[in-house]
């Protein structure tokens, strides 16, 4: 995923599969935004998530919603 400058708004995610292993990178920079009640999912051990933000340009996940839910993905940076 490339840092367009611009979140990505998602209903889930989800890397590889049972007969089809995949590599997702996010770059720096990149903000991921997820609708309630979905989730960033990483099927197998042949499939991989290579995501590393730096200080300056971290990597965002948060909540798609106006205001966020205490408790729920609230936002985690990598």
């Amino acid at each position: 995923m490339r840092d367009l400058g611009v979140p990505y708004r998602l209903e889930g995610l989800q890397v590889g599969g049972p007969d089809a292993p995949a590599k997702l990178t996010i770059e720096a920079g990149v903000e991921l935004r997820f609708e309630p009640e979905t989730l960033l999912r990483v099927v197998d051990a042949s499939s991989t998530l290579v995501a590393a933000g730096t200080a300056a340009k971290p990597i965002v996940f948060t909540s798609a919603r106006e205001q966020p839910v205490r408790g729920r993905l609230g936002g985690h940076r990598l």
